[in-house]
């Protein structure tokens, strides 16, 4: 897994799991289990998914099993306006890379 360093020397992982537009709560919650045992460790939720719940339980499942701890994961919880503005960012930001990179 790679990361990046933030300005203020958090690690955050480059990659993420989702978890909008899974309603289903068994769904959602064996699927975040399988993200982290398949090497996630950022779950991007929000309260305004309605699955919070399923959310903690994958969680709560993956570290009871030994699969990570709850300090190598990173939830990234947001307000809907505000996880608007983070992806418009991120594709700003995906749309610079390409004319650096």
């Amino acid at each position: 897994m790679e990361y990046q360093t933030l300005n203020n020397g958090l690690k955050i992982p480059t990659i993420g799991f989702g978890v909008f537009r899974v309603p289903d709560k068994k769904e959602c919650e064996e699927s975040v289990y399988q993200a982290i045992k398949a090497g996630y460790r950022l779950i991007d939720t929000a309260a305004a998914y309605y699955n919070e719940d399923a959310v903690g339980a994958g969680v709560k499942r993956a570290i009871a099993e030994g699969i990570c701890t709850r300090e190598d994961l990173l939830l990234l919880k947001c307000g809907f306006k505000i996880c608007k503005i983070m992806k418009w960012l991120n594709k700003q930001l995906m749309l610079l890379l390409k004319k650096v990179v």
